[in-house]
């Protein structure tokens, strides 16, 4: 299997379970392959993921929501914000936050990113995005009009925006997690 689909060890035991055959422990099949010769993690080719990434890195933009409670004069609030990650460059455009992503709020964000991209010269022609219900409300038209392709994600893929879900969990850990937001102008 190693030799013949270029597989690592993992890959080779979830195609062994998928026969109905329980297969040894994972120390066991890197043993194998080691002795046989083989690399046992993946190698990476020309259409690997980390390759696609590497080779796009400069024109790619990954995006994603996070939200956060806020408190408001009617008590804790929700409030949604969208994050622009260039990949190439590692440059960050965060969005205006809302209790309600409706369709024009998330339309608006879009044509904000895009003329972000331009005002900061960033080469953009890949937008990747995840399968967020927020995205079906224009997203995806008002980029494309701009002439950007939108790559989604696999479902239950968060790898696939490392990235962006980097900065995220970073922004919130390392600052949003030190304090209490009072209304929406304050956490804009």
């Amino acid at each position: 299997l190693a030799l013949e689909n270029n597989w690592g060890y993992t890959r080779i035991m979830g195609e062994l379970k998928k026969l109905g055959i329980k297969p040894p422990s994972r120390n066991t099949v890197k043993r194998i392959l080691k002795e046989n010769g083989l690399d046992p993690g993946p190698s990476p080719g020309p259409n690997s993921w980390s390759e696609f990434v590497k080779r796009h890195a400069d024109t790619l933009v990954q995006c994603d929501f996070f939200s956060r409670r806020i408190w408001t004069r009617f008590g804790l609030k929700q409030c949604f914000v969208l994050v622009f990650l260039h990949v190439g460059s590692r440059r960050v455009f965060v969005s205006s936050c809302t209790q309600k992503p409706n369709g024009a709020w998330i339309r608006q964000q879009a044509e904000n990113f895009v003329e972000h991209a331009r005002e900061q010269a960033m080469p953009v022609s890949i937008v990747m995005r995840d399968r967020d219900r927020n995205y079906q409300h224009g997203f995806d038209d008002t980029l494309q009009s701009h002439g950007l392709k939108i790559h989604q994600n696999c479902f239950a893929s968060p790898n696939l925006q490392a990235y962006v879900e980097r900065f995220i969990q970073s922004l919130q850990r390392e600052a949003l997690d030190y304090f209490i937001v009072f209304g929406e102008r304050h956490f804009d």
